[in-house]
């Protein structure tokens, strides 16, 4: 099952990623589609961590992130169960070049998904600054 981001799940969502924003990792981007997240970031070195589930940082992180994101939707629209599929589809980017261009495809994935015509017009996005 995948859960679908309705606009009130969307706010939860983009809050849940923005507040860990350097505390956690140094937020670069994410889109939030319909059935799915992009994120892209750097994990800080030193992590203010509560909850410690992998010995990968970025897995702890993201898996974090759908932890309190079902936990929030569920309780917005009282049920229970799995919330987000098991899978997860986790890549480490070494290149500054390389991360524009995800940013450049995660920005994209709305227009590309006949959403909207320009990536701008899609309120749940958001890239920093310092890569347009």
């Amino acid at each position: 099952m995948v859960a679908a981001c309705v606009p009130t799940q969307s706010v939860g969502t983009s809050w849940a990623i923005h507040f860990r924003d350097e505390k956690e990792y140094d937020l670069d981007g994410y889109c939030i589609m319909p059935n799915h997240v992009h994120i892209v970031f750097a994990p800080l070195l030193e992590p203010v961590r509560r909850r410690v589930s992998s010995p990968y940082l970025a897995t702890d992180i993201v898996g974090n992130l759908q932890w309190h994101n079902a936990l929030k939707a569920d309780r917005l629209i009282n049920r229970k169960g799995l919330f987000w599929r098991h899978e997860s589809y986790d890549h480490i980017v070494r290149v500054g070049d390389e991360v524009r261009r995800i940013l450049q495809d995660v920005a994209c994935n709305p227009v590309n998904s006949g959403l909207c015509k320009d990536w701008r017009d899609w309120k749940w996005i958001f890239v920093k600054e310092a890569f347009f």
